[in-house]
């Protein structure tokens, strides 16, 4: 759980901006001061409006579609290290009732590699959610509660769902999200481009928006891109050349 910190709803602004530039569905956010205190506003994506009309999009998280209760049970187990979902049970529903399984599966994954890119511990099960466009399929809701963790070292770094066999973010590489990625059954080749595509999509978004506070999350975010970028090493292990017939040295 994130207790209140100085700069984070900011931030979060910030880094919900960075994913809207770089073309990954997220929620529209801004920032109001209410009494002195900084306070984002996260527009609902589960509503429609057609005129005046508003009507309601049936939404879901995670913990929810795959039955577990958080009140009844641990209401830690939205964590996977606590018995929660994993991402390959998110992907599981996503297989089995989304109408175009591989687009919303790609779209997960460009969800997770900007998770990692923004240094996101806390993408637990109730931070990922799921539309019912029709009574028997689903679509990925947008990105939402997308806080950048690792801007602060007192925070836990620990993974909140495991990738591929990676526990702790900052030791997440390409190697990581792509086994992540097949093991839902998107393909390899696939699975590179849009890796890539995604992160070269971040790093040029990063240099488009600005900070909404004094902390640098888009310096934070361009160091975190570049090494899969063939750029000098940072924080996040991104490095490996996603081109499958050349290693970077």
């Amino acid at each position: 759980m994130i207790v209140a910190i100085p700069g984070l709803v900011r931030a979060e602004d910030t880094c919900l901006a960075i994913a809207r530039a770089a073309s990954i569905p997220a929620a529209n956010s801004r920032i109001e001061v209410f009494a002195g205190i900084d306070c984002i506003i996260v527009e609902r994506f589960d509503r429609t409006m057609d005129g005046e009309r508003v009507s309601r999009v049936h939404q879901e998280d995670a913990c929810q579609a795959l039955g577990v209760d958080l009140e009844g049970t641990d209401p830690r187990a939205k964590y996977e290290a606590n018995g929660g979902p994993s991402l390959r049970h998110v992907a599981a529903l996503l297989n089995g009732y989304s109408q175009e399984p591989q687009t919303e599966l790609l779209q997960l994954l460009e969800q997770l590699v900007f998770t990692v890119a923004i240094g996101n511990a806390d993408h637990h099960a109730k931070n990922i959610s799921f539309l019912h466009t029709d009574a028997r399929h689903i679509t990925l809701a947008p990105l939402y509660d997308t806080i950048p963790t690792g801007l602060w070292p007192t925070l836990d770094s620990r993974a909140a769902m495991t990738i591929g066999a990676a526990v702790d973010i900052p030791d997440i590489d390409s190697h990581d999200l792509i086994r992540e990625a097949r093991a839902w059954g998107l393909p390899e080749p696939i699975v590179r481009v849009r890796l890539r595509d995604t992160l070269e999509r971040l790093q040029e978004s990063s240099h488009q928006v600005p900070n909404s506070g004094q902390l640098d999350v888009t310096s934070w975010v361009q160091r975190n891109t570049h090494p899969a970028l063939g750029e000098p090493s940072a924080n996040l292990t991104l490095h490996e050349d996603l081109h499958p017939n050349v290693r970077s040295t």
